[in-house]
């Protein structure tokens, strides 16, 4: 997390953190404010964290955000290795598993972009309610506490909490005596209904399903494959920047492509599990996890492959967040009953096993995080591209346009966040989110645009495009 964050002040924002900026100075105030869908979610936590920025700290730095988005990915992190702990992985081993997925380098845009918060956040309550599912001993109180984690994760980002309460409800219904199962599921349902039927605005736009049979499968192979270090995010941010119509090479970390390696991590997982069911290894709490991790991930790469194939092609998904929220449901689903299954018997034997385990998550580990620089480099210069014309704009809004001309409230400075408007960025101004001392001297290009209402030039290469 710490590493994270030592980056992390290179970033400024973008794309959808721009349409939540201009949500949170809406005059309808919080409550109507937070609870108004966001391209399909509910961003309840995210936008409280972005307005308080805007109102306490500014826009010309990110503060508050930037310590919300270190503390989900700490939170993540803890609870996935608390959930494999339950499940009988040793601490060491739990915690370096929840390190792989956590700081995932096959789907870094989750680790290096702030908006992510809330889908962090909304993991990690559903794994809290999955720690508190896993516990034997079930009674009243827990169920309540899975209830509450859960509805909070709906508030945090109700698209991603969908994913986590197909885990969580498998776990509780295939572990907890029915007469506490729909106390710990029913308003969470009545949550995750109540948002789709009246708050959910989003409008999706229907691809063949040739495309999104395709888009899932090649989803899940790089999940699959980037628990074990495949990927190739290299080259795809490599065509991105390039610009429209590039090639996108094959870069991958090993010599195989990801989805390769990915659908022999599968077959390897299915036949482990297979060998632990027949030798009588696997726990029934162990069990019922793998139909739950297994669910969970299947259904959010059909809900993912349905809804989001029209925004990236497939060749783009190495690096975006949609494989890591996959990648973390595979690995808690098999983790656990492949260490079942390979657990030896012989405490020396176990020594070497347990040492053996630990070097090669470590070595997954080092491998995948030399995929978070292309993204982290991608994210980095997307927000510098849009903070440039900001800044000039708020030079022009401060020292004017010249020649007589106004500026127009309705131009956008820059195309790599349409959000943005001029109008947006006065009234920063004039409440003193941004400050004249922010401006920059402009250029004709940005001046043209915010005083003439020219076309803005957009950023390099086609954008990953937003959708939360």
């Amino acid at each position: 997390m710490l590493w994270i964050a030592l980056r992390h002040g290179h970033n400024w924002y973008h794309l959808d953190e721009w349409a939540l900026i201009d949500r949170t100075m809406s005059p309808n105030g919080w409550l109507t404010g937070a609870f108004t869908g966001f391209l399909g979610h509910l961003y309840i936590g995210s936008y409280v964290i972005y307005r308080l920025q805007r109102e306490w700290f500014g826009l010309e730095g990110h503060q508050l955000v930037f310590v919300a988005f270190c503390a989900s990915l700490g939170a993540l992190q803890v609870t996935i290795a608390a959930v494999l702990h339950r499940l009988e992985l040793p601490t060491l081993l739990a915690l370096l598993a929840a390190t792989v997925v956590t700081y995932f380098g096959p789907g870094a845009q989750n680790m290096s972009w702030a908006f992510m918060m809330g889908a962090n956040f909304a993991l990690a309550l559903c794994f809290g309610a999955a720690f508190v599912a896993l516990r034997e001993h079930r009674n009243a109180s827990g169920a309540v506490v899975i209830a509450v984690l859960l509805v909070l994760s709906v508030g945090a980002d109700s698209g991603v909490a969908t994913f986590g309460a197909v885990f969580v409800g498998i776990l509780v219904v295939g572990l907890w005596p029915r007469r506490l199962v729909l106390l710990a599921l029913a308003l969470p349902l009545m949550a995750h209904v109540a948002w789709l039927a009246f708050g959910d605005n989003s409008e999706y736009v229907t691809a063949p399903l040739e495309a999104v049979v395709s888009f899932g499968w090649h989803l899940f192979a790089l999940s699959a494959g980037g628990l074990v270090g495949g990927g190739e995010t290299q080259g795809v941010i490599d065509a991105v920047l390039r610009g429209p119509g590039s090639h996108v090479s094959s870069s991958p970390t090993i010599p195989l492509a990801g989805e390769t390696v990915g659908a022999i991590v599968l077959a390897l997982a299915i036949a482990c599990a297979a060998v632990g069911f027949a030798k009588h290894r696997v726990s029934r709490k162990v069990t019922v996890n793998l139909i739950a991790g297994s669910a969970a991930a299947v259904f959010g790469t059909a809900v993912l492959a349905q809804t989001r194939t029209y925004i990236i092609p497939t060749a783009l998904i190495p690096g975006s967040r949609f494989v890591q929220w996959v990648a973390v449901f595979l690995l808690v689903a098999f983790a656990p009953v492949i260490a079942a299954t390979v657990r030896p018997v012989s405490p020396r034997v176990g020594r070497y096993v347990y040492a053996a385990s630990a070097a090669a998550l470590i070595a997954v580990l080092v491998v995948n995080l030399d995929q978070v620089r292309p993204i982290r480099q991608f994210e980095e210069t997307w927000g510098a591209v849009v903070k440039s014309p900001v800044r000039q704009t708020v030079w022009i809004l401060t020292e004017g346009c010249g020649g007589g001309r106004k500026p127009d409230a309705r131009a956008e400075p820059t195309a790599a966040s349409p959000q943005i408007t001029v109008r947006l960025v006065r009234q920063l101004l004039d409440e003193g989110a941004l400050s004249a001392r922010f401006g920059i001297r402009a250029t004709a290009d940005v001046r043209d645009v915010v005083c003439g209402g020219a076309t803005p030039k957009g950023p390099p290469g086609r954008t990953r495009g937003s959708g939360g």
